[in-house]
């Protein structure tokens, strides 16, 4: 019973953690990050939070789904490339595949 009480709270922690809904974006603005203990529901979640993040792997593919500037997608990073190089990124829409050519990166020599 523990293992598939575990397992149903990985599977919600994952929801919380990735989707877009009105009560993920709550749970996730209301407990995250802060030292509110009375819910046990967080409770829970925090106990699986950080095992998913430290297994959390991005699959690439082709790259054409993951927008390179924005996205939290390169290891050991812990934030988007604009967050991390502090960039403006109103004109910077690309994605991983722009920078692949047959399997290989290729950057252009300008960048904006």
């Amino acid at each position: 019973m523990t293992s598939l009480n575990n397992a149903a709270l990985m599977k919600m922690t994952w929801k919380v953690m990735t989707e877009d809904s009105e009560l993920d974006n709550f749970i996730r603005a209301r407990f995250k990050g802060s030292a509110y203990n009375k819910s046990s529901v967080w409770h829970g979640f925090k106990e699986h939070w950080n095992i998913i993040q430290e297994n959390l792997v991005w699959l690439v593919g082709d790259g054409s789904n993951i927008d390179f500037w924005n996205d939290v997608w390169c290891i050991n990073m812990g934030s988007s490339i604009v967050d991390f190089l502090d960039l403006d990124n109103s004109n910077l829409h690309n994605t991983v595949a722009d920078f692949v050519e047959e399997g290989n990166w290729c950057f252009p020599t300008y960048m904006p």
